[in-house]
């Protein structure tokens, strides 16, 4: 025989159940601390986790869905369009939802009657979020960073390791400053290079052969397009712990001696050390092709 269920049979968990476990657990870690904390600064600082989850705490559970929808929205546009202006946009939109959270929490469960302790604790709450955004941001950047190169934004993944690179493959790396002075019978001058990041194909690797002529340029007896400033003789070995990556970047320069200078330094610049790799470009990040 067959029962009903019983209509006092408690509804399962949703999200919210989540976040109060999640809030709840903060706060045991909060009353199990020897420094003695009040209940309201407890709530406060619980209700700051998750940006939005304070508008449920305080009885608008409509506008704390909207409210975390928003930031989720906002982190996966920032994801997407990274080293784009939208992407600093949804940046500045997540701390300002968190900032807006922050206060409301404080504002409700740590109540202060004087304006000067309001503007403090404001103050206080607003400097730790930036400082704790910026952190993330710039930790975030060690993994993942976003180069704008010749007009065009390209999205690297800084945890490749550089052992594994080959011939063929597109990677980021640091460039130093130059300062390069030249003098001859027809003309004196400087070539300057600034610091930065450079992007290219890796052309040859520690050990390859390179055989430089007019049209081409040879490697272990695979031809690869001549580029501009390329020497059009000669021959040379990679060295250890190198690559050969032609610099490809726009160069103002007037007369012969100055383009024989500049080949030079690009020559010296071609040789990258694996200490500057900064990271393999991904082909794809998400729908947006890179290479």
């Amino acid at each position: 025989m067959s029962a009903s269920p019983s209509p006092f049979y408690p509804p399962r968990a949703r999200g919210w159940g989540r976040l109060r476990r999640v809030s709840f657990a903060l706060q045991r870690v909060f009353y199990a601390s020897p420094v003695k904390f009040s209940d309201g600064f407890i709530k406060a600082v619980s209700g700051c986790i998750v940006p939005g989850y304070v508008f449920r705490m305080i009885g608008y559970p409509i506008v704390s869905r909207i409210a975390i929808s928003a930031y989720a929205t906002a982190a996966f546009l920032f994801l997407i369009a990274l080293g784009f202006p939208l992407g600093n946009y949804a940046f500045a939109f997540m701390l300002t939802l968190h900032a807006v959270s922050a206060l409301l929490a404080f504002r409700r469960f740590v109540p202060v009657e004087e304006l000067r302790q309001r503007l403090i604790t404001a103050a206080g709450i607003l400097v730790i979020l930036i400082i704790a955004y910026l952190g993330l941001q710039a930790l975030f950047g060690k993994v993942i960073t976003p180069l704008r190169y010749n007009g065009k934004v390209y999205v690297v993944n800084g945890l490749a390791s550089a052992n594994g690179i080959k011939q063929g493959e597109r990677i980021a790396y640091h460039i130093a400053s130059m300062d390069r002075q030249f003098h001859t019978a027809d003309a004196h001058g400087a070539v300057i290079v600034e610091e930065g990041f450079g992007l290219g194909a890796v052309l040859a690797v520690a050990g390859d052969k390179i055989v430089f002529t007019k049209e081409s340029c040879v490697v272990n007896g695979i031809s690869f397009p001549h580029q501009q400033r390329m020497p059009e003789s000669g021959e040379l070995v990679v060295p250890e712990n190198r690559w050969f990556i032609w610099p490809d970047f726009a160069i103002d320069m007037q007369g012969e001696a100055a383009e024989i200078q500049a080949g030079a330094m690009l020559m010296r610049m071609g040789m990258v050390s694996k200490e500057d790799f900064a990271g393999r470009i991904f082909r794809h990040w998400f729908w947006r092709k890179q290479l």
